[in-house]
C-alpha cells in the first residue's frame, strides 16, 4: 500500500517575516535541523510530531531552521518539494499527515555544516523570540568527536566539535540537546559546558525517527514553568519509552554542566596518576579498557564511567583516590540516564584507543602537534587538550601500547588464549612484499572453538585512499581463518582476535604468498566500486571483496550471474542500492550465485562479490543480463468502469536501456477500425485521454513502444467495458467505507516507520 503523503506549506514568499513575537515567554526552543541528506523524511516526520504537540503557545516558542536536500530522499515523494533552507514557527496542527507551519524566512541554500549558519540562527531566534529560558536542539547525523550535521548539498561539510563551540560562543542555553547519534561524548560535553546548563545526548546510534517530540513538547506546553532538568528528564524518558517493544537498543542521558567547577584539577590528578601507574599496571589498565562497554569503534573509545570503575582493581591508593574523586563529580553532574538496556549505562564515551594509533581521522595523539602529514589535528584544538593533562596520558598510553601489544611477523607468530566472548589485539608492521606477492595472515585455533579474525590498517581509520579493513569469520568450529593482505607500500595493520564461541588457544602467523588480481582493483569497497555495463561478461579474479557500480532504469528486470568453481572457493553475491543498503543477495555454500530483481528506481546500483572463504586468486565471471527491448509495466485505465460520455485516461510505465523514440496507443471501438494516438510523457509515466462515442460499449487498446536503437515491444490487448446505465437484478453490495482510508494509511505509516528504523550516521 502507498504511504500517506506529507504536505509542506511553501506558499510564503521569500524573505517575508511572519508573526515574529517580541513578547518574552517562558521558553524558546530552537531546533537546528539538517535534513540535507538521507534523513530528510524523518525530519518531516519530526516536524509533524512538533505540530501535533500543539506548537508555539502563549508561553513557549518552537522555532526551526530546516534545510532540505536536492536529492529526492523522500518516501513517499512530497508535493511542494524544495531544497533550500527555511526558518519556521511551529504551529499546532491536528492533521498528522501535513506539515503546515508558516515559513518565517527563506534563506536559499545554506550550509548547515558552517558554524556561521548555526550562529546566525541562534542570534535571529533569540532576537525575535525572547524568553526567560532557552533551549537549542541540534538535529541530524552525529558521530561523536567527528561532529554533527552533514550537509550533502554542500560537499558533506559538517560541524566539527570546535566549530559548534565557535557558533555557541556568547550564548547560554538552559538546555542543549543533540538529536543525533553518538554525541554522548565526554570531550564534546567538556567543550560545550560553558554554553549550557543541561547537556543531553545519546551514547548509541539513534533510529531515524529520533526523539519523541510529541510527548516531550506536550509536557513542556502543559507546564511551561518546568526547569531545564525536568525538560531533560522528560526528553530522555519519552525517547526510550517511544522505542519500547522494538528490537533496538537506545540510550539518552542528561548532565548538569554547571557542577563542573573543579573538573580540570580532577582530570589532571587522574591523568598524572595513570601516567605513574602505566609501567607497573599496564596489563590491568589494558584489561579495564577493553572490558569497558564499547560500540561505535571498539578500538577507539569506551564508556567512561565503566572504565573508571574497572580501574579500581589496581591496588594504588593515590590512583584509587583520583578515580573516586572523578567518579563522584560525574555522579553529581548526572541528571538522568535512560536506556533500553537491563542496566542503564552512564552514557559518555571517552577517547582512549586500545591500539597504538599515531592518528585517527582528524584526531592525532603525538607530541602535541597541530598539523601532521598536512592533516590538521582537530583533537588538539579541543578544550580538554588545552586545559588539562589528558592528552599527556594519551601520548604515554600509546607509547606503552607499542611494547605491550603482541607484534606478529613472518619470523614470529603469536600464540595466546582466549575465554568465550573475549577478544585481544595484535599488530604488525608490514613492508611492501614485492611485485606479485601478498601477505597471508592465518589464525589457527583449538579444535571445537570458533575464533574470528579482523584486520585493518591505520590509514583505514584515517580515511586515506590506501586504507583497508578485512575480516574472516568462518562459522565452522576449529577451521582456520585466513586473510590475504595486498599492499604496495609499508603500513601498520592491527588484528582483533575474537572468541566467538568457546575457550581455547590460538596462533596467528604471517607469510608471503604469490598472488594475481584483475584490472578492476582496488575496488575493495563501495567508494572505489568499478563501473561496469549490462549484457557484458566480465572475467575476474577474487582475492578479497570486489565492488562494481552499474546504472539502471526503473522497472527493469535484471539477472545477475556469478560463476566460479565452488569446490575451490566460496563467493557470495549482493545487490545494493545507491546508499549501500542491501536489496537482494545469494550466498549458497555449494553452488554458483544468482539474483533476479526488478529495479525500483533509475540510478546507480552496486554489486558486491564477497570472498567468503577458501582459496585466494581464483577466477570468476560476473554478468548482469537485461533484455534490450523496452519493458511496459502497469498498463491501466481510469476510471476502471467508465460511464457513457466519460473521458478515459490510459497510463503505462516504460523502462528501457535506450531513449524512447515512440509510444503509440492503438484503440478500437466495438471491434471496429483501429485508431492510433501518441502518448505523452509526464516525467514518470506515459498517458493519454480518449473520449469514446456515446454508442460504444467495448473499448480495446494496446501500447506499442520503440527505442532509439529500433528495439520494440507491444503490450497485450486490454478491454474496457462502458457502463451504459442498464442495471437490473443486480445483487446489492455494501459500499466501501472510504471515510476510513486516511486512518488506514496513517496506521500503515506508523507501522512502517517503527519497523524499518534507519540508524543515523
Amino acid at each position: 500500500s502507498a504511504l500517506p503523503t506529507l504536505f509542506v506549506n511553501s506558499n510564503t514568499s521569500n524573505n517575508e517575516t511572519v508573526s515574529l513575537n517580541s513578547d518574552s515567554k517562558m521558553w524558546t526552543v530552537l531546533i537546528y535541523m539538517c535534513g540535507d541528506n538521507n534523513l530528510e523524511y524523518f525530519a518531516l516526520e519530526d516536524l509533524n510530531q512538533m505540530e501535533a504537540s500543539g506548537g508555539t503557545s502563549e508561553d513557549v516558542n518552537i522555532i526551526v531552521m530546516f534545510d532540505r536536500c536536492e536529492q529526492d530522499y523522500e518516501t513517499p515523494e512530497y508535493p511542494n518539494d524544495w531544497s533550500e533552507t527555511r526558518y519556521f514557527e511551529i504551529q499546532g496542527d491536528s492533521n498528522p499527515l501535513a506539515f503546515t507551519s508558516p515559513m518565517l524566512l527563506s534563506l536559499g541554500e545554506e550550509n548547515m555544516g558552517d558554524p556561521q549558519s548555526l550562529d546566525d540562527f541562534i542570534n535571529w531566534g533569540m532576537t525575535n523570540y525572547p524568553s526567560e529560558k532557552k533551549a537549542l536542539i541540534i538535529w541530524d547525523h552525529g558521530n561523536g568527536l567527528d561532529g554533527v550535521c552533514w550537509d550533502e548539498d554542500n560537499g558533506d561539510d559538517n560541524l566539527l566539535v570546535n566549530e559548534i563551540s565557535t557558533a555557541l560562543n556568547g550564548y547560554y542555553f538552559d538546555f542543549l540537546g543533540f538529536d543525533a547519534c553518538h554525541m554522548g561524548q565526554f570531550e564534546v560535553m567538556y567543550e560545550l559546558k560553558d554554553y549550557c546548563e543541561i547537556y543531553t545526548a545519546s551514547l548509541l546510534n539513534e533510529p531515524g525517527s529520533g526523539w519523541d517530540y510529541y510527548e516531550t513538547f506536550m509536557s513542556l506546553l502543559a507546564t511551561p514553568s518546568m526547569t531545564a532538568d525536568v525538560l531533560a528528564q522528560n526528553a530522555c524518558e519519552d525517547y526510550v519509552d517511544f522505542y519500547n517493544g522494538y528490537d533496538v537498543d537506545v540510550t539518552l542521558s542528561a548532565y548538569n554542566t554547571s557542577k563542573f567547577d573543579d573538573i580540570d584539577s580532577l582530570i589532571d590528578n587522574f591523568a598524572n596518576e595513570m601516567i605513574t601507574s602505566l609501567p607497573t599496571y599496564i596489563d590491568d589498565i589494558f584489561n579495564a579498557r577493553i572490558t569497558a562497554y564499547s560500540d561505535l569503534f571498539p578500538d577507539i573509545q569506551c564508556e567512561m564511567k565503566e572504565f573508571l570503575d574497572n580501574l579500581l582493581i589496581i591496588p594504588e591508593i593515590t590512583l584509587a583516590n583520583s578515580i573516586t574523586a572523578l567518579n563522584t563529580r560525574l555522579d553529581e553532574i548526572l541528571v538522568v540516564s535512560e536506556s533500553s538496556f537491563t542496566v542503564n549505562p552512564y552514557g559518555l564515551w571517552l577517547f582512549i584507543p586500545a591500539v597504538p594509533y599515531q592518528y585517527f581521522n582528524d584526531f592525532y595523539i603525538f607530541s602535541n602537534q597541530s598539523v601532521v602529514d598536512s592533516y590538521y589535528n582537530y583533537y588538539y584544538d579541543l578544550d580538554i587538550v588545552i586545559n588539562t593533562e589528558w592528552e599527556n596520558f594519551l601520548f604515554q598510553w600509546k607509547e606503552e601500547l607499542e611494547t605491550f601489544l603482541p607484534e606478529v611477523s613472518i619470523s614470529s607468530p603469536v600464540t595466546d588464549t582466549l575465554t568465550d566472548g573475549t577478544y585481544t589485539y595484535l599488530y604488525a608492521d608490514l613492508l611492501s612484499p614485492g611485485l606479485g606477492y601478498a601477505y597471508l595472515a592465518t589464525l589457527t585455533m583449538t579444535y571445537s572453538v570458533d575464533f574470528d579474525l579482523y584486520l585493518w590498517s591505520e590509514e583505514y581509520h584515517f580515511g586515506l585512499p590506501n586504507g583497508f579493513e578485512l575480516y574472516s569469520t568462518n562459522e565452522i568450529a576449529g577451521n582456520p581463518e585466513s586473510i590475504l593482505i595486498i599492499i604496495n607500500a609499508p603500513t601498520r595493520v592491527f588484528f582483533l582476535v575474537r572468541a566467538y564461541s568457546g575457550t581455547g588457544s590460538f596462533t596467528l602467523k604471517l607469510e608471503t604468498v604469490e598472488y594475481n588480481d584483475d584490472a578492476y582493483e582496488e575496488n575493495d569497497d563501495i567508494f572505489n566500486a568499478a563501473p561496469i555495463t549490462v549484457n557484458t561478461e566480465y572475467l575476474l579474479i577474487s582475492n578479497d571483496a570486489d565492488f562494481f557500480s552499474v546504472t539502471l532504469s526503473s522497472a527493469m528486470e535484471i539477472d545477475i550471474y556469478l560463476i566460479f568453481n565452488y569446490d575451490i572457493v566460496d563467493l557470495d553475491l549482493y545487490l545494493l542500492d545507491s546508499e549501500g543498503e542491501p536489496l537482494d543477495y545469494s550466498n549458497s555454500w555449494d553452488n554458483n550465485e544468482y539474483i533476479n530483481f526488478v529495479t525500483t528506481y533509475t540510478g546507480i546500483y552496486y554489486i558486491w562479490v564477497d570472498h567468503y572463504d577458501l582459496a585466494f586468486g581464483e577466477t570468476y565471471s560476473l554478468e548482469i543480463d537485461v533484455s534490450e527491448d523496452p519493458v511496459i509495466t502497469n498498463l491501466y485505465h481510469s476510471p476502471t468502469h467508465p460511464d457513457v460520455g466519460e473521458t478515459i485516461t490510459i497510463y503505462c510505465y516504460i523502462s528501457s536501456l535506450y531513449s524512447i523514440s515512440e509510444v503509440t496507443l492503438s484503440v478500437s471501438y466495438d471491434g471496429g477500425e483501429t485508431q492510433y494516438f501518441t502518448m505523452t510523457f509526464s516525467g514518470t509515466y506515459y498517458s493519454i485521454e480518449i473520449n469514446p462515442p456515446s454508442s460504444v460499449e467495448i473499448v480495446s487498446y494496446s501500447v506499442y513502444v520503440e527505442d532509439s536503437q529500433g528495439n520494440h515491444v507491444e503490450s497485450i490487448t486490454k478491454y474496457i467495458s462502458i457502463d451504459t446505465g442498464s442495471k437490473t437484478n443486480h445483487t446489492a453490495t455494501l459500499a466501501f467505507p472510504w471515510i476510513f482510508v486516511p486512518l488506514m494509511l496513517l496506521s500503515i505509516t506508523i507501522i512502517y516507520q517503527q519497523i524499518f528504523l534507519k540508524k543515523r550516521k
